[in-house]
């Protein structure tokens, strides 16, 4: 075999060894293309949608605190914006595609960024009364969402977080004296979930019944609008349990786990005391409810999810300020703070019967 040692072909070797170095320096690979960008999968798109409407509630929220001078107001929009950076953050964050990682919240503004967007237009303010309304949609929203998903865990966060979506809408609007979102205050199970064992709505058909009982027991206490407020709350959870039972198959003698009466911690002898009973009864329910829906199969949480608002909501009312997570969220407690979302509401619900 003949090798050819002339200078020219020792010259071009050398140039394309040269040329290979260099690129391998410069970290460039030639025989291969750039990877293409991640595919987000089903689950990741509705966990980056729930984060992207709540990172966007958060921002509407503070441009509209800071545009207010009504103390009370700005405390109900900021609160709105805390909660709503908590949900991006519980979510996951933001993640963005073109900064290749997730997107900061909430955070402190960059002086020379704020100096080099001198000629960028100030945003439009935010109407109130139209941040009411982006809650109740995006609330609709996270919970359809919940309903659909095969993820357990993310839909009772997503159920959670559509439930703080529609109390803070509601806060809100009785702030800005404005239509208020209906929080389905009559709700009866008509299905049962999918994947729910018996035992755990056996659980459930009690601790219905228990909040029936200790609702009548604040009813026969309390006078005029408590009363009547308490009774219906009463009748409604009793019918409720009664609900569960016959749909689970336990409301045959012998199968009902519910009991004549209950121990139930706490006095009654002050208006105060009976509060603090009703809102722990009914946030018991808020936690039960948020399980559940982690249990339950997709397509069969819905009347879940309306309950647990609706628990939250009855929660509120006899003042257990609802915090970012319902059911989820260990700094739930009971206010008295007149600014708080969960200001004890002394009105009756609309249905609720006349004082004979």
């Amino acid at each position: 075999m003949r090798i050819d040692r002339s200078p020219g072909t020792r010259t071009r070797r050398a140039a394309v060894v040269l040329a290979c170095l260099l690129l391998a320096a410069c970290g460039v690979r030639v025989e291969t293309p750039p990877p293409p960008p991640p595919t987000p999968g089903p689950l990741e798109q509705v966990r980056q949608a729930a984060a992207v409407a709540s990172a966007s509630l958060a921002e509407d929220a503070g441009r509209a605190a800071s545009d207010t001078l009504d103390e009370r107001r700005f405390a109900v929009l900021e609160r709105i914006r805390l909660d709503a950076e908590e949900h991006v953050e519980v979510l996951g964050g933001v993640y963005s595609l073109e900064e290749g990682g997730l997107v900061e919240t909430g955070a402190e503004e960059d002086p020379d960024e704020v100096d080099a967007a001198d000629d960028v237009p100030e945003p439009e303010p935010v109407d109130p009364a139209d941040l009411v309304v982006r809650l109740v949609n995006e609330a609709t929203a996270a919970r359809g969402a919940a309903d659909r998903v095969d993820d357990g865990g993310l839909a009772r966060l997503l159920t959670v977080v559509a439930t703080a979506r529609l109390l803070a809408a509601d806060a809100l609007a009785r702030d800005l004296e404005v239509e208020r979102p209906g929080l389905a205050r009559e709700v009866l199970p008509t299905t049962l979930p999918q994947g729910v064992a018996t035992q755990d709505l056996a659980r459930l058909v009690v601790a219905e019944d228990q909040a029936a009982f200790a609702l009548e027991l604040v009813a026969a206490r309390s006078q005029d609008s408590v009363r009547r407020r308490a009774r219906a709350a009463a009748e409604r959870h009793r019918a409720t349990s009664d609900a569960w039972a016959r749909l689970a198959g336990l409301a045959e003698p012998g199968l009902d786990p519910r009991e004549v009466s209950y121990a139930l911690g706490g006095a009654l002898e002050t208006e105060e005391s009976r509060a603090d009973l009703a809102a722990r009864v009914e946030h018991a329910l808020v936690v039960s409810y948020a399980a559940l829906v982690a249990l339950a199969e997709p397509g069969s949480r819905a009347e879940l999810a309306a309950l647990h608002t609706l628990a939250a909501e009855s929660a509120r009312r006899w003042g257990l300020a609802p915090g970012a997570l319902p059911g989820l969220d260990e700094q739930d407690a009971l206010t008295d703070d007149p600014d708080a979302l969960g200001t004890p509401d002394p009105s009756p619900p609309d249905d609720a019967p006349s004082d004979d």
